[in-house]
């Protein structure tokens, strides 16, 4: 395979040069790194299963959401930490981001999607079988953590899997969160929303509907970014700039920057019940093995009543 694609890299370079003989030789800088983008392109696609194959041969960790082996996970973007310099943003401490091992190289999946993977593999099993009434809402979903969840999720008439979000063209339902009309009360016995709350201007109105939607004994992965430094959460949904938005709060989407205690009060003030899962749940070999942070925490909600 790896011999084919460097033929066909080669049949394409000589026909870009063919195509090119006839321009002048101003042109000549542009043409080779045309040729040389396209080179690495095709390259890039030839090492491909390689790279695949030396994953599977030298891999001691896991991806809990493409069930694949890895060499070793990528780390977080310098895009992130390159931005909070230029504008002097203060990092912090993050509780659930492995800035050394973010992603799978297979998949793409993040820290947080495989912790999220390893609790709902163990939950479907246990609590959904095919005979089960069971709807579930993923809010913001990815399409990699959708895909684990479909085909984790029993085949059943009454298992019913939704995707909301208020601009993506792929999902079910184009909602937003703090007005989910088109949803009625109690009508899911799980949701998962995912560093959402973070981007919307009224977070407490979200973390209401949240409550409304999901039925009485429903659950639910609730899941910000938080800063373990911080005391307090810094908040302006009016901020309008992308460079106080990067200062303030990391991104240039964000409105506001968690610390843990004001999370936790703005859950607990809407009436959910909440189960804080890290470490001493998961084990400490079960995090190393899926390339996730040994203080990562995932938050699991519970609407009291049945």
């Amino acid at each position: 395979l790896l011999l084919f694609q460097i033929r066909r890299l080669h049949g394409n370079v000589q026909h870009t040069l063919v195509a090119e003989e006839s321009s002048s030789p101003g042109e000549d800088v542009g043409k080779m790194t045309r040729v040389m983008r396209l080179g690495k392109n095709i390259l890039r696609r030839a090492l491909r299963p390689v790279k695949g194959v030396m994953h599977d041969l030298c891999g001691k960790y896991c991806c809990s959401v493409c069930r694949k082996k890895v060499a070793k996970f990528s780390p977080l973007s310098t895009h992130y930490l390159d931005n909070h310099r230029k504008y002097g943003h203060e990092t912090g401490l993050a509780e659930m981001c492995n800035r050394e091992a973010y992603s799978c190289p297979r998949c793409g999946a993040a820290d947080r999607e495989r912790l999220y993977a390893i609790f709902l593999r163990r939950y479907i099993r246990e609590e959904v079988d095919s005979n089960t009434s069971f709807n579930m809402l993923d809010v913001a979903p990815t399409k990699r953590l959708s895909s684990f969840v479909r085909s984790e999720l029993p085949r059943g008439p009454n298992v019913h899997y939704r995707t909301a979000d208020l601009l993506m063209d792929w999902v079910d339902d184009n909602v937003d969160i703090t007005d989910m009309r088109n949803y009625k009360e109690g009508q899911f016995e799980f949701f998962m929303c995912s560093h959402v709350l973070e981007h919307v201007k009224d977070d407490r109105k979200a973390i209401r509907e949240l409550y409304r939607v999901l039925r009485e004994g429903g659950r639910g992965i609730l899941v910000v970014p938080i800063d373990l430094s911080r005391q307090e959460i810094d908040e302006d949904p009016n901020c309008s700039t992308a460079a106080e938005r990067w200062r303030r709060f990391g991104q240039d989407d964000h409105v506001r920057k968690y610390s843990k205690q004001g999370f936790i009060d703005r859950v607990i003030e809407a009436g959910f019940e909440l189960e804080q899962l890290g470490v001493e749940e998961f084990g400490a070999q079960q995090f190393a093995k899926h390339g996730i942070a040994q203080q990562s925490v995932l938050y699991i909600v519970n609407k009291p009543g049945k």
